[in-house]
This record gives structure tokens, sequence and C-alpha cells, in this order.
């Protein structure tokens, strides 16, 4: 019946007239940290023996490729198999099972699966990222725009459900039918395969595999349950209507969900329960009263009576006691989830500061806050001197990023050019070959794959901020390139690889606050600085 709506709801069909095109991956991806077999990049040759032993995978994934013409990426992970199996290596596993603490004393389970099939799921999450994207109902891309439309919603009921391990619980077969339903049957077939069939290492059992769900952390695994949960809403609501309405009423953040609709919730409490995924009724939240504001919890927020109540987390007050990066992460999140007011947030500060590292945090504060006038001119009198002044710092900043760009491309000289990727690799315990690491093959280590991309995206950026002084004195409108994929070398000796921008990501918080207090500092008592910080 499932895949009968499907097949005849007049919003899938729409949705799907309007996807984007599903791109293959035309490059290997430089920024995944961890690995089934060490770090991910470095071992990639490591996993690809993995890959290969395993005969139902390894078919699976050339399959999958095939289908979306990114065959080479299957040739190239062969490709390594035959340069490492030589080596001593030992015993290579496809996927590991990773545990990770959360807030409320939860522990989740992640798993860590080998860098060949992140790569070859990449493209699909990208585009299953794009479709939740498009939906009304989904808060994946805005958490608090989701948050502020259940809080704005005049309802006489309403319920947040608590779902029990919505990703192991949920049948990975019916996550297949939606994929089916708007890709190729073949691909969602292989798909399931590589998700939903494989085994995992787990320090307490020797090998693991999810008999329904599936493990968060492969690519496209978040996004098509999310998809599916979408899915299971409409589903519900067709049930309980008898027709293919469009419903709305309702947001969704990964299993996270709050409807505000009595017949399509209870019939979606129901529906759940009989695909055997559980609902935490004394976690849940369900209200029925004409009087009242409603109760809910969504994305770890909660409402009380139209009035948000949710406390600051634990791990964002412990890092801004202990760096003033931090903090102005936690009077942003104070400003959203309206704990203090925009206008009020310089009461906030903390008495302990200096009155040098206090004038740190303002410019901080005001440079996270760009764009705002009305904030801006009590500070400096008027639009024109806050234009002017943005300029300033971004023709400063694009400076200090440019003498920055300098250091990098020479590091990545010595790693393309000399030993330095030898030794690393070496001092890593990574086993190699002469071969392996060479430029002189059809095909590349992927650690060769990221340099040469990275030395690439540098050169195209470069011109960028070499120019970019003189058009934004020439009174262009410009935004600073999108640098993500080339502050981050992958170099052997780091902790991290290209990693994520996040929110809270702290060495990103970090070095983007240095790199605003050295442009404040440089623009200080200048001509253009307007006194920006006080002697």
């Amino acid at each position: 019946m499932f895949r009968k709506f499907l097949n005849e709801s007049p919003r899938t069909k729409t949705l799907k007239s309007r996807l984007p095109k599903l791109q293959s991956n035309d490059r290997l991806i430089g920024r995944i940290r961890s690995g089934p077999n060490g770090q991910a990049i470095l071992t990639a040759h490591y996993d690809s023996i993995a890959v290969v032993n395993d005969i139902e995978l390894h078919n699976s994934i050339k399959q999958y490729n095939l289908l979306l013409n990114q065959g080479w990426i299957t040739s190239n992970m062969e490709w390594c198999y035959s340069q490492s199996k030589d080596l001593s290596i030992g015993n290579t596993v496809t996927g590991k099972i990773s545990l990770a603490s959360e807030r409320a004393g939860k522990t989740r389970l992640f798993a860590i699966v080998d860098y060949w099939t992140q790569n070859s799921l990449q493209t699909l999450h990208d585009w299953l990222m794009k479709i939740l994207k498009s939906l009304p109902c989904d808060s994946t891309f805005d958490q608090n725009r989701g948050f502020e439309r259940i809080l704005s919603v005049k309802t006489n009921w309403m319920a947040s459900f608590d779902i029990t391990k919505f990703t192991d619980r949920v049948p990975v077969m019916l996550q297949s039918t939606v994929l089916e339903y708007y890709t190729h049957r073949d691909l969602a077939f292989y798909w399931e395969r590589i998700i939903g069939t494989r085994g995992f290492l787990s320090k307490l059992i020797k090998h693991v595999v999810w008999a329904v769900g599936q493990p968060l952390g492969a690519l496209s695994s978040w996004a098509a349950c999310t998809l599916l949960h979408h899915h299971l809403v409409w589903f519900a609501s067709y049930l309980h209507f008898g027709d293919h309405r469009p419903f709305k009423s309702y947001e969704i953040l990964g299993d996270d969900i709050v409807i505000w609709h009595k017949g399509v919730g209870l019939i979606y409490a129901d529906l759940l329960n009989k695909i055997g995924v559980e609902i935490n009724t004394s976690k849940s939240k369900s209200y029925e009263d004409n009087k009242r504001e409603p109760i809910f919890e969504f994305a770890r927020r909660i409402s009380v009576n139209g009035n948000e109540i949710t406390g600051i987390p634990y791990d964002l007050l412990e890092a801004s006691s202990k760096s003033i990066y931090s903090f102005t992460e936690l009077i942003n999140y104070s400003v959203e989830t309206k704990l203090i007011s925009k206008e009020r947030r310089d009461l906030a500060l903390p008495d302990y500061l200096s009155p040098k590292g206090r004038q740190y945090l303002e410019i901080l504060l005001w440079e996270r806050d760009l764009g705002h006038p009305n904030w801006l001119e009590n500070r400096f009198g008027n639009a024109s001197e806050e234009i002017t002044l943005l300029n300033n710092f971004r023709i400063e900043i694009a400076k200090i990023r440019l003498e920055g760009f300098q250091e990098l491309i020479r590091k990545l000289d010595e790693l393309v050019y000399s030993s330095d990727l030898e030794t690393n690799l070496k001092q890593a315990g990574v086993a190699y070959s002469d071969m392996l690491i060479g430029y002189s093959s059809t095909y590349y280590h992927p650690i060769i794959h990221a340099l040469n991309h990275t030395g690439m995206d540098m050169y195209d950026v470069l011109p960028i901020l070499e120019s970019i002084e003189e058009r934004l004195r020439q009174g262009e409108i410009l935004e600073l390139p999108e640098l993500t994929s080339v502050e981050y070398l992958p170099l052997p000796y780091q902790n991290a690889y290209f990693e994520r921008p996040g929110e809270r990501n702290p060495e990103r918080l970090r070095k983007h606050s240095q790199l605003v207090l050295t442009a404040a500092e440089r623009l200080n008592g200048t001509v253009n600085g307007f006194m920006l910080m006080n002697d």
C-alpha cells in the first residue's frame, strides 16, 4: 500500500518532477577524517584491500558506481588494492562501530565505513540533502526557523514524539522503496546492499550486522532516513483523510518530529508501531488544551506556554569559559533562544575580562553581526560609515588570508615535490609503496588526489584574493570566496583532514576569530578604522 501511495500521490509526483539532476562524483573526498583502519585518507589503500576481499560489497559498489557513471572510483580503488595487497598491513575491515556521548547522558552508535563507500555515496548524499532543503516542513538547514514555526502555531492539540533508535529500527527496505521511486530500481537495490547488509567490527561483538535498519555514519544514511520520515507523515495524512491533500501541520529534523493535527498524529504513531519503531511515551510530549499554549520539544529546545525555556548546553558553557572565541557562540545562542535580547547582549559580557579582552570580544561580536545597521548605528553613527568600515574590514581580511595562502602553498609544494609526504607517512606508521604515492600511473592514491585538487583550488582562489582589494575600492559589493576546501591541507601529521565547517567547530572558530582580531588591530587608529579599538 505504501508503494501504491508513492505512485499515486500528486505531492510525490510534483517533487519527483522538480528534483535536481543526480550528478556523478568527479573527485575523491579529502575531508573524511576517520576510517575503519586508521585516518581515512592515509589508509584508503588499506580500505581497498578490505572492500575487494569482501566479494559481495565489492560487486555492489562496482555496480552502483556504474549506474551513476562514476566507475572511475571503483577502478581507482582496485588500483590501490593491486599496489597494496603485498604490503605488510595485517587484517583490514570495511567498517567498525564507534560510540559517541551526547547530552542528557545518551550514547549513540556511529558506523565508520571505508573510504571507497563514502566516495561512492557522496553524490547521492548531496542530492538527498538538496531534496530535504526544498521541503517546507524540514529543519535540516535551519533549526531555528523550524522551532520558531512550531512556536507560532495556534492549535488545541500538539505532540512531539521521542522516537527510540529511529535509524536502527526503521526498515532500510522502506528507505530503499522511497529511493527507488525517485531514482532507479537497480540504484536503490545496490544502495541497500551497500548500506544495509554490510558487517561492522565492534569491541564487544566482533561482527555486527543491522537486521532491520542501519547505523548512522555512512554518507546518505541520515538523509535517506529523514526523507522516509517525511513520507511516513504524508502517508499517515493519506490514511486519515482518504485523499492526497498536501499536509503541512508538522516539522521534522531527522528523527525529531512535532505534529499539530490529532488525527494524523495518532495514525502516524500507530504506523511507526506497525513497522517496529518504538515511541518513548515517557519522553514524548502530547498537549491538548484550548486555553493554553502548547508544550513541545524540538531540536533539543523546549517551549512551555509559548515561551522557550531551553537551557544553555554544558559544552558551550565550558568552552566559553576557556576562550572568548567560543563566547561569541554563547552570546549568539542566548540571543537565538531568547535568553537575552539582541539589543541588550552587551550586558552579558563577562566581568572578569580585562579592558583589552572586553574590546576584543566586542569586536568579535560586532563582526558576527555585520549587515545589521540598527545595531551598528549605535557604534558608528550612520549607514555610510558602516559600509565603509565593512569594505575596509573585508580588504584587511583578504590581505591576511592572502598572506596565509602563501604559507599554505609553500607547504603544499613541500608535500608534492619533496620527500615530506613519505616522511610523514612513515611517522604515522602507514605502510606504502613508491608506486602507490607516485605520479607515474593512470591512477593515484587518494592523498595525491587531495593534494592535487587542493593546489588547483588554491590557484583558482588566489587571483580572487589578489584582486579583491582593488575591486572593493572601486565600489563592488563582493563576498569573500568560500575557502573551506583550501584552508585545511591533508597533512599526515594533522588530526583532521579538510574538516567540515560547523557552527561550533572550535578550531575553525579560533582561526576565524584570530583573523578578525588581526584585521581589527591593523585598522586600529587608522583613517579607515574609525578608532575601532580604544587604547
